[in-house]
């Protein structure tokens, strides 16, 4: 049994020419002592003293009560205010913090690495996600068997709304063509609502904890070079999960649809720096891994392979999405045997 969880799954390695091919990779990154038992998924989730994040949060509750003690929700209430939620009082909601901050700072206020490590992944989820159509069973099969150290549900936008508005890389986009019991790996993830594995997670929080917090961009780039660094052990880089899918509301229009069904309407203030004064521009973020958090990543994940030289690693990786790359990121889908979804649905 475990010599076939060992072989995970088939995975598109660069030919002389350049063109994928499929290989059967397996892995010798230790497992969890408790692995036996079911996954636990925190998701550190920043809300603001509004309404409608009030009942976008009560709707994503009910959605995870289904699937019992799986998920924890950690609130983080990052205008320094929670007015509008004394009222909420749910199981599934195990923790909340009231700090005044960026993303960033609710996810150092309140990830520690010595709290997060008690779950195999951390959800870091935007207030204006719901998952109403979110297809939790295929995906947690996949998480259980694989272990990807980086990865997200596909984006839809509200009824009516510009696919633009989901998220601003076309490949992170939900994919209707492309079949059940497929995976995809892109070149990006983003800020908004990935699954990080909590293997990586105190590498990631040293990088929040010496960026400037003012501002998301840039942090994304680091795990998902982790990812990328990791990809030849872990037998996968960066996956969406095209079949589970979650709603980008776009609290930040004015002209959002979505936001006055929930029952606000919402002032066009959100769309430039946030009810935080977060800055919307790439700060100290944005640069690359330096010496110090290779030596981290390194301490934490004793498996990595060598560094590679900079632009072969990324040549290699690029290779990885031939001949279907995009204008947004790379991607490349493929079955995974860890997803027959005809016999799990069953």
């Amino acid at each position: 049994m475990l010599a076939a969880l060992q072989l995970m799954f088939s995975v598109p390695q660069p030919t002389r020419a350049g063109h994928p091919t499929a290989k059967y990779v397996a892995t010798d990154i230790p497992r969890r002592k408790d692995a036996h038992r079911g996954l636990r998924v925190l998701q550190l989730r920043g809300v603001s003293d509004r309404v409608v994040s009030v009942r976008i949060l009560r709707s994503v509750l009910d959605h995870m009560r289904p699937f019992g003690r799986t998920f924890s929700v950690h609130l983080v209430h990052y205008d320094g205010s929670d007015r509008h939620w004394r009222g909420l009082d749910d199981p599934l909601v195990t923790n909340r913090t009231v700090s005044k901050g960026c993303k960033v700072d609710s996810w150092f206020v309140a990830g520690t690495p010595a709290y997060v490590a008690q779950y195999d992944f951390v959800w870091l989820c935007d207030e204006d996600i719901s998952i109403e159509s979110f297809d939790w069973l295929p995906y947690r099969r996949y998480l259980s068997q694989v272990g990807p150290l980086v990865s997200q549900p596909s984006l839809v936008g509200w009824s009516g709304s510009d696919s633009a508005l989901t998220t601003d890389i076309e490949a992170l986009r939900h994919n209707p063509k492309v079949p059940e019991g497929f995976v995809c790996q892109t070149l990006r993830s983003e800020v908004q609502t990935p699954f990080l594995s909590t293997r990586i997670w105190p590498v990631v929080y040293y990088r929040i904890a010496r960026m400037n917090r003012a501002t998301a961009w840039g942090i994304d780039g680091f795990w998902d070079a982790l990812a990328m660094w990791a990809h030849s052990v872990v037998g996968v880089g960066i996956v969406k999960f095209n079949a589970a899918t979650v709603t980008h509301h776009f609290l930040g229009s004015k002209h959002n649809a979505s936001s006055r069904d929930f029952g606000e309407y919402n002032s066009s203030k959100w769309r430039t720096k946030g009810a935080s004064g977060c800055v919307r521009a790439c700060l100290d973020g944005c640069r690359n891994m330096d010496e110090e958090e290779k030596r981290v990543a390194r301490a934490h994940l004793p498996w990595l392979p060598d560094y590679p030289d900079e632009a072969a690693f990324r040549h290699e990786y690029t290779q990885l999405f031939r001949p279907s790359c995009g204008r947004n990121g790379c991607i490349r889908c493929h079955r995974s045997e860890a997803l027959n979804i005809s016999k799990f649905k069953s």
